[in-house]
């Protein structure tokens, strides 16, 4: 399988776990909102992979890289680098994955009284659509250079 057709994967794969959550803070639930995230990351970073592979003589290797830093490397891609910025800083769906992450793991931020967000299916769904979008405007740029 090529990169493509593994982010295509795990896209559907997180979309299949996100219709089983629950958001009823048990264990279970919880494990399923954290393979969902991992299924989110997982899909972003195949799709860094696929848009470095049309760059590759452009910049750095990002094999070693976790998916932020693949995502930082190649906002340096003139093409893509207002796009790609937007989201890997903090208000950016990217940023917004490894907060959700940590929500989930952390569990005495459920006690706090302030405290951001929390996880819940909209937040979900608003990723996924951010990301689906983010995904067809790079791969409709991809095509056209």
């Amino acid at each position: 399988m090529e990169e493509k057709e593994f982010s295509n994967l795990y896209e559907d794969m997180a979309k299949e776990f996100l219709s089983s959550l629950k958001f009823d803070n048990s264990v279970s639930d919880n494990n399923n909102q954290l393979l969902f995230l991992s299924c989110f990351e997982n899909s972003l970073s195949y799709f860094a992979d696929e848009i470095y592979e049309n760059f590759k003589n452009d910049i750095d290797a990002i094999d070693k890289f976790n998916n932020l830093n693949k995502w930082r490397e190649l906002s340096k891609i003139k093409v893509f680098s207002n796009i790609i910025s937007e989201e890997i800083e903090n208000n950016g769906f990217i940023n917004q994955i490894n907060d959700s992450k940590y929500k989930v793991a952390d569990n005495s931020i459920q006690n706090l009284i302030i405290s951001n967000e929390s996880n819940t299916l909209k937040k979900f769904n608003l990723l996924l659509d951010k990301y689906k979008t983010f995904k067809d405007l790079l791969r409709k740029m991809l095509h056209e250079c």
